[in-house]
């Protein structure tokens, strides 16, 4: 409640209102503080405990090479299978509408409801600004050092120059993109193209580094 400003807030005794953008709410904080609280005696605790750290333990173990490894080869094993499983989730931004604020079981929708809540969370104004314009705008130097190795060689030497902002472009064929005197601007659609080229790039490094590392540590175990 902190980040919520004053006005928004009443306090009374033991009763907390919060002024919410659709509605007011108002919090007992003795009930609050009761739900909350949750006991659990020495017996169930150490059982639970125990089977979490069994479930650890395996999920660790399956990932570790068989053989006798060092403690920094077993570790760099494991981190490149969990780096491995992070790059493959994609996490994404839901919001969630209430579709009526009405009590009555016929009124399943209310457009102007929807609305004011669509107002609330800006995601008109967003949505406009990404259809009519350049919703992304990267200096020369960011936007080479992200996305150069979609369309250069690893070891071509690619400076940070306008000029090679707009040949990256060109190679990849790319349109909805505009120069500026010190930034790309990009609209929407291009620089979603340009995330998944750049995610499935670096998906692909990924994995040729995972097993080349699976690959060195079979050899020093060869030995």
């Amino acid at each position: 409640m902190k980040s919520l400003p004053s006005e928004c807030i009443e306090v009374e005794n033991d009763k907390v209102t919060v002024h919410h953008t659709f509605e007011e709410i108002t919090y007992n904080i003795p009930d609050l503080t009761a739900e909350n609280v949750f006991t659990l005696d020495e017996a169930e605790f150490a059982e639970t405990f125990k089977g979490t750290v069994d479930v650890v333990t395996s999920a660790i173990a399956n990932l570790l090479p068989e053989g006798n490894t060092s403690l920094a080869e077993q570790m760099q094993v494991v981190l490149s299978k969990l780096v491995e499983s992070v790059t493959d989730d994609f996490p994404h931004l839901v919001v969630c509408l209430q579709a009526t604020e009405s009590p009555r079981e016929d009124i399943k929708f209310e457009p102007q409801y929807i609305t004011q809540q669509l107002r609330a969370f800006n995601l008109m104004e967003t949505i406009m600004i990404r259809q009519q314009g350049f919703a992304r705008r990267l200096s020369f130097s960011e936007f080479l050092n992200r996305y150069k190795y979609l369309a250069f060689d690893f070891d071509e030497e690619v400076e940070l120059t306008k000029e090679n902002c707009q040949l990256l472009l060109i190679r990849l064929k790319m349109d909805g993109w505009q120069m500026g005197t010190s930034k790309v601007f990009l609209r929407y659609y291009t620089e979603e193209y340009l995330t998944r080229l750049y995610e499935t790039h670096t998906k692909k490094i990924i994995k040729i580094q995972a097993m080349a590392r699976r690959f060195i540590v079979k050899a020093r175990q060869g030995k």
